[in-house]
């Protein structure tokens, strides 16, 4: 159908079976109805980026799985619906949708994959349906308008750079359960004042939370093992840590970067000089905290669990 003329609405049966690269290029602008259960074609279906003009896409009751790269790039579309049956979403399968502001992903979703969302630049808020366990890589990097995201009760991880360079996301509530984050899972989101991590964290790897401007202080729960490099770094305006494990975790030369001297690094009662004797974070201003402020939910984590 190249630079055809097409009706305003598309409807792709439950019936088709194969689906040939760039079938709409340089077409007239449409509305797609996608009803193919089970679709793996791994080649851009509907994608031309010089020229692909559809408005939305809408998924059928057939769809379980949402093919990957299906509408990469089409970044004129504004509206993505999902039937009450899809239960995951490819890698790079709405890669670039710039006009998008609104996404309600269906409560039967429990994948989301990989750059899925990346670029959505107008995207402005996302809601992170239950049954999803982990954020994929640069699920929603790139999303330069998003301000709020709400995470599910039941996520335990988030990729690698799943929300990097999101600038204007301006606070971030973690449910207790989440126990990874990736490297520069959050690089570049520079609005948030405070960060606390989750209760059961036991790792944030290097550049997680890197270059945030605006931070003033950080919360670091007793389940806690390892914060990677320049996990921090970036001219932040921190004043304040509170880190609530006995034994101080892992940290490397870079991963306080940016964060003065000045700082004050509150432990629990007793533990001061662990913490003043270590080379990193010795660095700072230890001081132990009252012991009212000491009492948390104790977790206990295995070294290594994976």
């Amino acid at each position: 159908f190249q630079a055809a003329k097409l009706p305003d609405t598309i409807t792709f049966p439950a019936s088709l079976k194969s689906v040939g690269s760039g079938l709409f290029i340089r077409s007239s602008r449409g509305f797609i109805r996608w009803n193919i259960p089970d679709f793996d074609n791994q080649s851009n279906i509907l994608l031309d980026g010089w020229g692909m003009y559809y408005t939305g896409i809408a998924f059928g009751d057939s769809v379980r799985r949402v093919p990957d790269k299906l509408c990469s790039g089409a970044n004129r579309m504004t509206s993505i619906t999902f039937a009450p049956t899809v239960q995951e979403i490819g890698n790079n399968t709405f890669y670039n949708c710039k006009a998008v502001t609104t996404i309600v992903l269906p409560d039967s979703l429990q994948k989301i994959g990989s750059n899925a969302f990346q670029n959505c630049t107008g995207l402005t808020e996302i809601t992170i349906p239950a049954k999803v366990g982990g954020v994929s890589a640069y699920a929603f990097n790139g999303c330069t308008a998003l301000t709020r995201v709400v995470f599910p009760k039941g996520l335990n991880s988030i990729g690698n750079n799943a929300f990097s360079d999101c600038p204007l996301l301006d606070s971030l509530v973690f449910p207790d359960g989440v126990r990874s984050i990736g490297a520069s899972a959050f690089a570049n989101d520079t609005m948030p004042t405070e960060l606390v991590l989750p209760k059961n964290l036991v790792v944030a790897n290097e550049q997680a939370f890197s270059g945030w401007k605006h931070l003033r202080k950080i919360t670091i729960p007793n389940s806690v093992i390892m914060l990677g490099d320049y996990c921090f770094s970036g001219d932040s305006v921190v004043d304040t840590i509170r880190c609530y494990t006995a034994q101080p975790p892992i940290i490397y030369e870079h991963t306080l970067d940016g964060i003065d001297n000045t700082a004050v690094l509150l432990v629990p009662p007793g533990c001061a000089p662990l913490y003043q004797q270590h080379e990193y974070w010795g660095r700072l201003t230890v001081t132990e905290m009252n012991p009212s402020e000491t009492v948390q939910n104790t977790v206990t984590v295995d070294p290594t669990d994976n």
